[in-house]
């Protein structure tokens, strides 16, 4: 497992910033689509994306519910620790391809937010 110097992005780091910029794209996402519900700044998405800012579990999970897919999907291409096999490529297609949330009211994505939020907080009690 590669050590994280104060600064320096990790390779896994990157990988997982890569996944997320590759599904918001595929998703027809721009990065202020991402933030707003997430109450973050469109650079903080791009820091994220980078992997010059790691990603914490809370925004795993947000951007998870965010852009529908299931969070093993930030993931994909990274060797899974226990079975030493690399984690597949996650398949858009599988959900809808023309998910947009420019598309939605401001007030809309807002609730979007507001619900990614409290299904974590409820999550992360059981």
């Amino acid at each position: 497992m590669s050590q994280r110097n104060a600064g320096t992005a990790t390779e896994v780091d990157v990988k997982i910033g890569g996944n997320v910029r590759s599904i918001r794209i595929a998703r027809r996402l721009k990065m202020e689509a991402l933030a707003k519900p997430l109450d973050i700044s469109w650079q903080q998405v791009q820091k994220y994306e980078t992997g010059e800012t790691r990603l914490s579990v809370w925004a795993l999970q947000q951007l998870s519910i965010l852009l529908r897919v299931p969070e093993t999907a930030f993931f994909a291409g990274l060797e899974d620790p226990a079975t030493g096999q690399v984690i597949p490529e996650y398949d858009l297609k599988d959900s809808s391809e023309n998910f947009n949330l420019d598309l939605l009211e401001p007030e809309t994505v807002e609730l979007l937010g507001k619900l990614a939020k409290q299904v974590a907080a409820k999550g992360s009690k059981e």
